[in-house]
């Protein structure tokens, strides 16, 4: 799946299908709603399956917002804070920044960015699939960010140039100074370190040992960025 095909798989998810919690592409009928209703207690009131019901055994199928955005991206399905903890970076919303591809974020929900930056969702129960412009529904999310190994992430992996990462680290030691000091890079300083870091998606380097576990963890994969 490339990007263009991720935008064209959440267009037809907004004509096919219609809102509700839990909804992973199953067909959408009343007994649907009933064993949600019954998985998620906190999230069905009354009043909410009531109007879920509504839509029920009309031909429809269901999905929630993950649903929409985990197959854009072409990945399983997670939820959105999952999808959260898959970004490679996570920056504020900004038009100059987004690309066709990104994931916007927010407590509890997210949506897609589509062609001409059109932000695609499943937006509420009442509400169902939409489809924004970025100025008007980005402010209302918390960040934007590009998920690793999706479309876009892929993109511009293969757009860099060739020699531009280095060498696998194959050791088993967890520092990232004697893993750089292995393959080769003789400036293991923390403002190096920081330049890296940043070059990966880390931003805010501050040598803590997640972030520098996590550029191990590149490392390893050979996928760290010089």
């Amino acid at each position: 799946m490339n990007v263009n095909e991720g935008t064209r798989k959440a267009q037809e998810i907004i004509k096919t299908h219609r809102y509700l919690y839990g909804g992973k592409g199953q067909r959408y009928t009343m007994a649907l709603v009933e064993r949600l209703a019954k998985a998620y207690p906190g999230k069905f009131t009354a009043a909410l399956k009531a109007e879920a019901m509504k839509d029920a055994d009309k031909g429809y199928l269901a999905g929630d917002c993950s649903y929409l955005v985990c197959s854009a991206l072409g990945i399983p399905n997670i939820n959105s804070l999952a999808l959260k903890q898959k970004a490679v970076m996570l920056i504020r919303p900004q038009k100059a920044l987004a690309e066709e591809g990104m994931v916007l974020w927010k407590s509890g929900h997210v949506a897609y960015i589509g062609d001409d930056l059109k932000v695609y969702e499943m937006r509420s129960t009442a509400r169902d699939g939409c489809v924004s412009p970025f100025d008007e529904r980005a402010k209302d999310f918390s960040y934007m960010f590009v998920i690793k190994d999706s479309p876009l992430y892929m993109k511009h992996i293969e757009e860099l140039p060739m020699g531009n990462y280095y060498p696998k680290y194959k050791g088993v030691g967890s520092s990232i100074v004697s893993a750089l000091t292995s393959v080769g890079e003789k400036d293991t300083s923390f403002a190096h370190r920081k330049q890296i870091a940043e070059k990966n998606g880390i931003t805010g380097y501050r040598g803590t040992i997640a972030q520098n576990l996590k550029l191990v963890k590149l490392l390893k994969e050979g996928k760290l960025i010089k």
